[in-house]
């Protein structure tokens, strides 16, 4: 699990290794997250990495090597 904060909103961002996916929660109230949305990653994804200068939020996904990256559209 990572924190990151976007603008004037943090965010939390939670792995589910076994769900290939990529759980986001607005924390705007940290004792109420708000559920955003999943996103779908590689193969279980393991490692989380937030660049705040970019505006991106990267898995590294383990049984496939593979990197997702994320970011507004």
């Amino acid at each position: 699990m990572k924190v990151g904060k976007f603008g004037n909103r943090s965010f939390a961002f939670i792995a589910l290794e076994r769900a290939n996916s990529l759980a986001v929660y607005r924390l705007d109230n940290e004792s109420n997250p708000t559920f955003v949305q999943i996103l779908p990653t590689g193969s279980r994804p393991e490692g989380i990495a937030i660049n705040k200068r970019r505006n991106i939020v990267v898995t590294a996904n383990e049984n496939d090597g593979t990197l997702s990256f994320f970011g507004p559209q």
